[in-house]
């Protein structure tokens, strides 16, 4: 099984193109087409960062799935895996 966690999917001495994952959020993008006022339903990650365009809230990728308030790490969590 293949463990690795996004931050190890870019190596910046690699020829490799940096890797950014998109993923739109269902329930916008359905609201949207109804006529809705949403825009913009991404959810971004790449090695760098991890964030909900919609919101604008973003974090270091490696801090992704802790918990925060007002911008401060208040739970920790380890980096998750790709699976």
């Amino acid at each position: 099984i293949d463990e690795l966690t996004l931050t190890d999917h870019w190596d910046p001495l690699s020829k490799d193109p940096f890797p950014i994952y998109t993923v739109i959020d269902k329930q916008c993008k359905k609201e949207e087409e109804k006529g809705g006022d949403t825009a913009d339903p991404w959810f971004e990650i790449s090695p760098y960062e991890a964030g909900y365009s919609l919101t604008g809230a973003f974090v270091e990728t490696s801090s992704f799935g802790s918990q925060f308030d007002k911008g401060s790490k208040k739970k920790p969590q380890p980096e998750m895996d790709m699976l």
